[in-house]
């Protein structure tokens, strides 16, 4: 829905809480084709004491509040570049059910484990 709503060169960007919804946007921008690669980046939150000339970080701080992912919607007929690195083993295993990238096999045998 959002790939119609933007121009090409159009930006959007997604604010996520869990790193589960931050693969699920990731994955959908790269299965759609029509995007940059999306770029993740956490937030963190940590207050400031500012009293004249005495500046410096607050004692406590609230360590993560959430994701942000951004990416560029790419003219039509534009294909984003192709990334060179393959998926880590275990990556798409048989319990990943979100978009998978073009040129990965519909299903992944996972090796056995021995103990």
């Amino acid at each position: 829905a959002v790939a119609g709503a933007l121009v090409p060169g159009g930006l959007v960007c997604a604010y996520v809480a869990t790193t589960t919804q931050l693969g699920r946007v990731v994955e959908t921008l790269r299965a759609h084709g029509g995007f940059t690669e999306p770029q993740p980046w956490e937030t963190l939150q940590r207050d400031w004491h500012v009293e004249g000339l005495a500046i410096r970080p607050g004692h406590k701080m609230i360590g993560h509040t959430g994701f942000l992912v951004t990416a560029r919607r790419m003219s039509p007929g534009q294909r984003p570049p192709v990334k060179k690195r393959r998926p880590a083993p275990g990556a798409y295993g048989v319990d990943y059910d979100g978009p998978r990238p073009a040129g990965l096999p519909p299903t992944v045998v996972e090796e056995p484990y021995d103990e």
